[in-house]
């Protein structure tokens, strides 16, 4: 195999990596803000709220959740190959 390929191989490994963490990020974020919106709704519930109100709440604390882990997590995407290294002690150079 070449240099060109191998390198190739490479880059085309640590991007599919980069957006793995990114999806896990966004998950991870995701999850968080269910949580808080669930929290919301239950010390809420004995209050006259009305659906539409509740469901803007959710999704807007899904969406600051996932936004919050993005930008927690955006130096270890643009550094995959450390976190391979990381995760996986045989990767190391």
């Amino acid at each position: 195999m070449s240099t060109n390929a191998d390198a190739s191989t490479i880059r085309n490994f640590l991007d599919r990596v980069s957006k793995r963490l990114s999806v896990i990020a966004a998950t991870e974020g995701a999850a968080a803000g269910l949580v808080l919106a669930t929290v919301f709704v239950l010390l809420r519930s004995s209050s006259p709220f009305s659906v539409a109100a509740t469901a803007a709440v959710v999704l807007l604390s899904i969406g600051v959740g996932i936004a919050a882990r993005w930008f927690m997590v955006g130096h270890q995407t643009r550094r995959a190959a450390l976190t391979v290294e990381r995760v996986a002690p045989d990767c190391h150079n």
